[in-house]
Formats: structure tokens, C-alpha cells, sequence
């Protein structure tokens, strides 16, 4: 991964996350949810912006998270 070349650890995602979202989708819905969501990938996307250019590779990865954020905006259309 692109972070892994610099830090030498392996991320992995937190499965309180992947328990999380099915139960906040039946609990509120996905009108509810899935704006929280793209909420959070944009939010991603902007944390990573102030270190592209001292890590240009960072830059894929950003652009992944705002494309999540408009892939999950889009299940509401």
C-alpha cells in the first residue's frame, strides 16, 4: 500500500465499522446514513490534501476517498 512503503505496518481496517453500518442502516436508514458516510470519506480525502506534496502517492489515495464519498451519495439517487 501507499502507506506501508513509508511506515512499515500493515492497516487494517476496524471491524467496529463492518458491525457498525448494518446496524445503523436498519437502525436509521440509508437517507440517514449514507450522507454520515460520504461525510466521512470527504472528510478522509481533505485530512490527506496537506501531505500530497510531500507524498505525491498520497494523492491516489485522496482521490479514492472523494471518489467513495460520490459513489455512496450516488446509492441515494
Amino acid at each position: 500500500s501507499v502507506f506501508h512503503a513509508h511506515t512499515q505496518t500493515v492497516l487494517k481496517p476496524k471491524n467496529t465499522k463492518a458491525v457498525m453500518v448494518p446496524l445503523l442502516y436498519v437502525a436509521i436508514g440509508k437517507e440517514r446514513l449514507y450522507p454520515i458516510i460520504a461525510k466521512n470519506e470527504y472528510s478522509a480525502a481533505e485530512k490527506y490534501a496537506h501531505i500530497v506534496g510531500d507524498f505525491p502517492e498520497v494523492e491516489s489515495v485522496m482521490n479514492d476517498e472523494t471518489r467513495h464519498g460520490d459513489t455512496v451519495l450516488a446509492l441515494l439517487k
